[in-house]
């Protein structure tokens, strides 16, 4: 009995270690960011309709 319990509390140390390392290695390749600054003016959304993709005159607008 004592040696499963013996290897039940090494397992366990493993797998804290596991995650203790996951997260370390995780925010060291990705550190947190603070988010984005809100705009000040809103992203203008526009509706792609077919016409507007097979009109070449379309390119280039509402791309912002």
């Amino acid at each position: 009995m004592k040696g499963t319990h013996f290897f039940m509390l090494i397992v366990i140390i493993i797998i804290l270690l596991m995650t203790v390392f996951t997260f370390i290695l995780t925010f060291s390749f990705f550190p947190y960011e603070e988010p984005a600054p809100k705009r000040s003016r809103p992203v203008i959304t526009r509706v792609i309709t077919k016409e507007m993709l097979s009109g070449s005159q379309y390119i280039g607008e509402g791309t912002e």
